[in-house]
């Protein structure tokens, strides 16, 4: 689940942090999550392989890997989980960076 779709970093107090919030059902599962822009860019890996747990939650602050703003927009939240049993699930999820 992401939350909330469309946000604002910009440091106003208000939906500044976009939510990743993962959960299963049992521990064990690993997550990878990348953010791509409008143009299929990979532009920034909140997590990679990262051991989850039961649930885990990350958020991205709008910085690309470049420590940079990345300007507002459409982006793909691609994330990829799998478990010891070797059952992969893959999410892709819209997101919307609104005007700074």
């Amino acid at each position: 689940t992401i939350e909330p779709q469309t946000f604002s970093p910009d440091n106003d107090g208000y939906q500044d942090f976009l939510s990743i919030l993962c959960q299963f059902d049992q521990p064990g599962y690993v997550v990878s999550i990348r953010v791509f822009n409008s143009n299929g860019r990979l532009i920034r890996l909140l997590a990679g392989n990262y051991p989850a747990g039961t649930n885990c939650t990350f958020t991205w602050d709008g910085i690309n890997s470049d420590g940079e703003k990345a300007p507002s927009g459409i982006y793909v939240i691609y994330t990829e989980i799998f478990n010891l049993m070797g059952e992969v699930k893959r999410f892709k999820d819209v997101a919307v960076i609104s005007g700074y």
